[in-house]
């Protein structure tokens, strides 16, 4: 996977980092982190670091760098301990994967960290644990500020209609709602993960616990290479670039558009957001996981789909006809003869 840096992205700072870093080490103090009081039981330490840019737009990616002294801690996997750290977070999105350098000579260790804005406004970059040290301690980066738009070459444009909905159904929609007012019923598939809507040819809305939180849109004539240039003038430039695939990500918003490869034709746009598909996935984890371990209920009962309800309705009338087949035709009563 490569990932496709921002323009305003600096290159690494690993460069003339250690020197200053080792200058800090031999100044008295101590060393490169000066550990700041804190009430909490991680200590909030100030690092040697560098964040690429402090105002940025909602798809501009941020690039944290910074140094600590040597590991202090054997066996600590640094790269998965930052990973893991980022994982959790309501403003801001990991972009691929930390770089962990330990320098052969210093000893020191580099850590960078890309990281993409869910939501605009200032926003505080994520505390990074500092495992390798000794102690509970935590880098802090400080706050950037996100712009309520898009960057487009040099221009931040508005927000595309994609952060919002799709051909006018809005995000999180429900279904029970759609279905008597703009989606006919013949129109919906239901499978046992999902509900898939055509409300129109090419365009496609899936729905996963009743919500909506899909869509694919279907070019079967198109290649990718005649759409590029109008995918980056609409959504910036991509994130994320894979063999057969382009990825943008807008806030919560994700937009990959894929080719079939070969001498096949056409582009399918996916677009999901990521936020109404992680509570799904937190809700099916309680469900089956947590509550099952806490006892708290027992599993919820089964709830009929249309299609169920269809074949058993259908089953209860082929019974029913059954049973008057079968029943014995009653006898018709004489007429009683009066004396």
């Amino acid at each position: 996977m490569r990932l496709t840096p921002s323009r305003s992205v600096s290159r690494p700072l690993s460069q003339g980092l250690v020197p200053l870093l080792m200058l800090g080490l031999c100044a008295g103090s101590g060393g490169a982190a000066t550990a700041t009081p804190s009430p909490e039981a991680t200590r909030i330490i100030t690092v040697n670091s560098h964040v690429s840019n402090r105002q940025i737009a909602l798809n501009q990616p941020v690039r944290i760098e910074f140094t600590t002294m040597p590991r202090q801690v054997a066996n600590i996997d640094i790269e998965t301990v930052v990973g893991n750290s980022l994982l959790v977070n309501s403003s801001w999105r990991l972009l691929g994967r930390p770089s962990v350098v330990e320098h052969e000579k210093t000893k020191t260790i580099t850590i960078g960290v890309a990281l993409l804005p869910r939501t605009v406004g200032s926003l505080a970059l994520p505390q990074i644990p500092v495992s390798w040290l000794q102690g509970d301690q935590a880098a802090e980066f400080g706050v950037v500020t996100v712009a309520n738009g898009v960057l487009v070459g040099s221009e931040t444009k508005d927000l595309p209609k994609e952060t919002a909905g799709v051909a006018g159904f809005p995000w999180g929609a429900h279904l029970a709602d759609l279905k008597t007012t703009r989606i006919a019923d013949n129109l919906i598939e239901y499978l046992a993960d999902r509900a898939i809507a055509r409300p129109q040819p090419g365009l496609e809305l899936i729905f996963r616990g009743g919500d909506l939180s899909e869509a694919v849109v279907a070019a079967p004539g198109l290649t990718i290479e005649q759409a590029r240039e109008s995918f980056f003038s609409r959504w910036g430039l991509p994130q994320i670039e894979e063999p057969n695939s382009i990825s943008w990500i807008l806030g919560w918003t994700r937009i990959t558009a894929t080719t079939p490869g070969g001498d096949a034709t056409g582009v399918k746009l996916t677009i999901a957001r990521e936020d109404i598909l992680a509570k799904q996935n937190q809700t099916a984890v309680k469900d089956t996981v947590f509550d099952v371990l806490d006892g708290a209920r027992t599993p919820p009962a089964q709830v009929e789909t249309e299609e169920q309800a269809k074949e058993r309705r259908k089953h209860e009338a082929e019974e029913f006809l059954k049973m008057q087949k079968q029943a014995p035709t009653p006898k018709a009563e004489e007429p009683v003869r009066k004396p």
